[in-house]
């Protein structure tokens, strides 16, 4: 998987409330990856506790028949991303 964006540098090892996290989820078939499950989420930083939730509200439920499920997050999220499926 290729991500292009520019840099954020996190000082500390908290994020602010509410601080937004994109998180892409990538499955593999074959040794290769296929394309993303998910694709660019925009989650929230719910607190001290670090736990983060979709900021739209929606469930994601784990993909049927897959034995792994890849998670890619970065800060801060953005829209302007994608990724190749490599």
């Amino acid at each position: 998987m290729e991500v292009c964006l520019n840099a954020s540098v996190i000082t500390g090892t908290t994020l602010e409330e509410r601080a937004p996290v994109g998180v892409f989820g990538l499955t593999e078939q074959g040794g290769n990856f296929i394309e993303p499950y998910l694709k660019n989420l925009e989650y929230l930083n719910v607190g001290p506790s670090g736990a983060l939730t979709i900021a739209d509200g929606s469930t994601v439920n784990y993909p049927p028949g897959q034995d792994k499920l890849y998670l890619y997050a970065y800060y801060p999220y953005t829209t302007d991303v994608s990724t190749d499926g490599n």
